[in-house]
């Protein structure tokens, strides 16, 4: 059964054969693995660079690929994935490259057994019948070859699509943290440079949430780790359900977690906080396997606003610092250092 994101994949796959053909790129999985991100849409900032580097008219050979590659691919699970399927995908690739050339040789075979049958026919119109006979033969022949060619490639392009599956777990496993599914704090450093730039560029406002479980090593010591755990899962969810598509929400480190938020001032900013720290301690936590009750769980958060040209650990560090003032001002509270700014 056909997905729209099968349509999608199937899409992005034979783009980015052209490309490697078109570009006359190495069919490797570092080439292939650059286009089919770009064609497939959802790495914006790797689109981004490809287009602006189109938009100039600048050549991409083999040495922006792996410039490309290194920027917006590269992390250590991904090498390692491609490392281990390297051969396999230079492989296949290469031979998607073989069949098609070898098609387009075949192709021309077949014009010049045309032509002869052609020019022999102008020639001699009492030999039509072997004329005919030749031509039905050399069309079945470019069937069967049709039909080998089709099985082949359709075989390669399984093979490559297995590939992308096994790239995208691997690019899935190295930015989301495996609890909670929101970004991990890898992920998290990487949008904040982009968001920090943008905001810097456009001049709009970008605010950032730290907000942090309370007491959360009580909850550890007196119902248990999986206890802890549940619990993370249940801030996490508030804090997605909370956000905005264009916001970006991580797990920091151990109870902590972080929002960003492009185009939102302060106050906007103070409000979404407040949501979630409403949404959480507005609930008695109970235990599903015995029903026993746990109680309000109950979180502080820190806003700060992005002031453009400063350093990034600036930002993160007034949002840490209101945090710190919500917990050590009562816990269960929204706090903020930006002062004149609000």
């Amino acid at each position: 059964m056909l997905t729209d994101q099968t349509l999608v994949t199937d899409a992005a796959c034979a783009a980015s054969l052209r490309d490697l053909a078109m570009r006359r790129l190495a069919p490797n999985g570092r080439n292939y693995s650059v286009w089919y991100e770009y064609h497939e849409g959802k790495n914006f900032a790797l689109r981004h660079a490809i287009d602006q580097h189109l938009a100039a008219g600048a050549t991409i050979d083999e040495a922006e690929m792996h410039a490309l590659h290194g920027r917006f691919l590269c992390d250590a699970q991904q090498d390692r994935l491609l490392s281990e399927n390297r051969l396999l995908a230079q492989g296949t690739l290469q031979e998607v490259v073989a069949l098609l050339s070898r098609a387009a040789v075949e192709h021309s075979q077949s014009g010049h057994v045309i032509a002869e049958a052609g020019r022999s026919l102008a020639e001699d119109s009492s030999r039509l019948a072997n004329v005919v006979t030749a031509l039905l033969a050399e069309t079945d022949a470019m069937s069967r070859r049709g039909e080998i060619l089709g099985r082949r490639l359709d075989a390669a392009t399984r093979q490559i699509s297995g590939l992308e599956k096994r790239l995208s777990v691997a690019r899935h496993e190295a930015t989301v943290d495996p609890l909670t599914e929101l970004l991990n704090r890898r992920a998290f450093d990487a949008a904040l440079q982009r968001v920090t730039q943008q905001a810097a560029a456009t001049k709009e406002p970008l605010a950032m949430l730290m907000v942090d479980v309370d007491r959360f090593k009580r909850i550890n010591d007196s119902w248990g780790h999986p206890v802890g755990d549940a619990v993370l899962r249940v801030v996490a969810n508030k804090l997605r359900q909370s956000s905005r598509d264009t916001d970006t929400v991580a797990r920091y480190g151990g109870e902590e977690f972080v929002v960003l938020l492009p185009k939102a001032p302060l106050a906007e900013a103070m409000m979404v906080a407040d949501r979630v720290r409403l949404a959480v301690c507005g609930r008695n936590l109970t235990l599903r396997d015995t029903g026993k009750v746990i109680g309000t769980v109950t979180v502080s958060a820190g806003v700060s606003i992005y002031r453009p040209g400063e350093p990034v650990a600036d930002f993160l560090t007034r949002a840490d610092e209101a945090l710190i003032q919500a917990k050590q001002s009562g816990r269960n509270r929204v706090m903020t250092l930006e002062g004149a700014m609000a």
